[in-house]
């Protein structure tokens, strides 16, 4: 395999974090985050997703309780991706006309 030796470095340093400031994220950063979370690839240049932005802390600590990751309701704001419009897409393909 013809890899970037600081590529696979930064790959098997990944680590997860689960511990976060009470400040919310200055916003600034946060439309940075966005500008580029918009321009990250997906296959046939769909943006078949969602990225919402969770600031509530009773949506928080709800969102914590369900999942069971209290470090979601810690987090002075949360991001949450989701895929739903991929899964609506799909279903609408897969739905055959009757007698196929």
């Amino acid at each position: 395999m013809n890899t970037e030796p600081s590529l696979l470095r930064s790959l098997e340093s990944h680590r997860s974090i689960r511990r976060f400031k009470p400040e919310p994220i200055p916003p600034a950063d946060v439309e940075r985050m966005m500008c580029l979370a918009q321009r990250a690839s997906t296959g046939g240049a769909g943006q078949l997703y969602s990225i919402i932005r969770v600031t509530d802390d009773g949506l928080r600590n709800r969102m914590a309780e369900i999942t069971g990751q209290a470090h979601v309701a810690t987090a002075a704001e949360f991001f949450v991706g989701s895929l739903q419009r991929v899964l609506d897409e799909l279903i609408a393909l897969l739905q055959l006309p009757e007698g196929v």
